[in-house]
């Protein structure tokens, strides 16, 4: 691809390089907006943006701050995937998207960071096949909008939740902006959800994320071997959405009910 990067100043005039780079950076964004806003790409035009896809850092090696964090992501993305039928308004089933720890980028600059929610849910969406850094992170372009909801669970004081994460996500328009804080280090709620009116966040005085047909709800429970205060799903009915390995205790007590072994089956 050939860049012609014309800066139009008076004679004399000082231009740092971070300009000349910033410029650079912003017709190489507009070039592959237009590349990929395309029905369908050439065989070389693939190429191209599958190298400059390659420059976008989606993974960094950093652990999730503890055990609980890693758990609680884990929990509320499998019981989505195992318990969620998420219906359109013509009664047709929903695509979805769950993912924990996976950045969201929502411009085409390899040089802006994403924002790196410890969960996020994005309904109906589609992606490009082709794409070699999916599914390791979320890219709005690809995807064709921004996840739903977005959920940060507190370890410190330093995360940002109520700061930087959060203007982001309301920048690139996450409709519910979630905050779990189990151990209440910013403030004296567990648990804040907020919803996007008019591209600021405002608080919700319920858990529910009416847009979506879930809920949340604070559960008291074992989760893997971990007794504790767990984030969990509701559903349209009131349910709370089950791991795999719930419905499978719970489908193993309803025969026994029925005065059927389960073990002999």
């Amino acid at each position: 691809m050939q860049q012609q990067i014309i800066i139009d100043v008076s004679p004399g005039t000082y231009v740092s390089p971070q300009i000349i780079e910033d410029a650079k950076n912003l017709e190489r964004e507009v070039y592959f907006s237009r590349l990929i806003s395309k029905s369908a790409l050439t065989e070389f035009e693939q190429r191209e943006y599958a190298n400059f896809l390659d420059e976008f850092i989606t993974e960094d090696n950093e652990p999730v701050d503890n055990p609980f964090s890693e758990k609680q992501q884990r929990l509320m993305v499998s019981s989505l995937y195992s318990s969620w039928k998420p219906t359109a308004s013509t009664g047709e089933p929903q695509k979805f998207f769950a993912a924990a720890n996976v950045g969201l980028f929502s411009r085409l600059n390899p040089a802006i960071s994403p924002v790196v929610p410890d969960i996020m849910v994005s309904l109906d969406v589609s992606t490009r096949e082709n794409t070699a850094k999916l599914p390791r992170s979320y890219m709005t372009w690809e995807f064709g909008k921004p996840p739903e909801i977005a959920i940060e669970i507190v370890s410190n004081t330093v995360g940002g939740e109520l700061n930087g994460k959060m203007l982001k996500c309301a920048k690139i328009g996450v409709k519910y902006y979630v905050v779990f804080d189990p151990q209440e280090n910013l403030f004296g709620d567990i648990l804040q959800v907020y919803e996007l009116e008019n591209e600021q966040y405002r608080l919700r005085n319920d858990f529910d994320l009416p847009e979506t047909g879930l809920s949340l709800t604070l559960w008291q429970g074992n989760f893997e071997g971990f007794a504790d205060n767990w984030l969990r799903w509701l559903n349209a009915s009131g349910e709370m959405l089950l791991t795999a390995d719930e419905k499978n205790v719970e489908l193993a007590e309803k025969l026994r009910e029925l005065g059927i072994n389960p073990n002999e089956l």
